[in-house]
C-alpha cells in the first residue's frame, strides 16, 4: 500500500520534469515536433495528441507510396508474340508490352516443360532481347 502510494505520486512528479521531443521521419520527409511538456491540462493533452496525429498523417501522405500490383501469370497473354517467335519478324509493341508485364512469370513458364520448348528457342530469345526484357536466372 505504501509503495503504491509512492509510485502513484512519484510518476506525475517525474512526468512533470520530463520534456519529450518527437521526431518523425519516413523516406526523405521528416517533421520535428516541438518539445512536449507533460504538466499540461487535459485539453492541452488532447490538442497535442491531435497535433501529433495530424503530423503523422501528413508524413504518411507526403511519403511516396509505392504500390505494387500483382501480375497474373497467364501464358496466353504472350500470344501476341507468337508470330515473332515462330518467324524472324520483329515483335509488335503489344508483344513487348506483354513481355514486360509477364516478366515476373518467366521463371514459372521456364519450369513448365510445354512452355520451356517455346521460350528457349533462338527466336524467342531474340524477341525478348529486342523488347529490352531480360530472362531472369531461375
Amino acid at each position: 500500500m505504501y509503495y503504491q502510494y509512492q509510485i502513484t505520486h512519484l510518476v506525475p512528479t517525474l512526468l512533470s520534469t520530463v520534456s519529450l521531443s518527437l521526431s518523425l521521419s519516413l523516406s526523405h520527409h521528416s517533421i520535428a515536433l516541438a518539445p512536449v511538456h507533460c504538466c499540461v491540462s487535459e485539453e492541452q493533452k488532447k490538442m497535442k495528441v491531435a497535433y501529433i496525429t495530424l503530423c503523422v498523417v501528413l508524413v504518411l501522405l507526403l511519403n511516396e507510396a509505392h504500390i505494387s500490383v500483382a501480375v497474373v501469370c497467364r501464358p496466353t497473354e504472350l500470344a501476341s508474340c507468337a508470330s515473332a517467335i515462330t518467324s524472324s519478324a520483329a515483335p509488335s509493341k503489344m508483344c513487348c508490352s506483354k513481355l514486360k508485364e509477364q516478366r515476373p512469370c518467366l521463371c514459372k513458364y521456364l519450369k513448365d516443360p510445354n512452355l520451356q520448348k517455346l521460350i528457349n528457342t533462338p527466336n524467342a530469345k531474340k524477341v525478348v532481347s529486342s523488347c529490352g526484357v531480360s530472362i531472369p536466372n531461375c
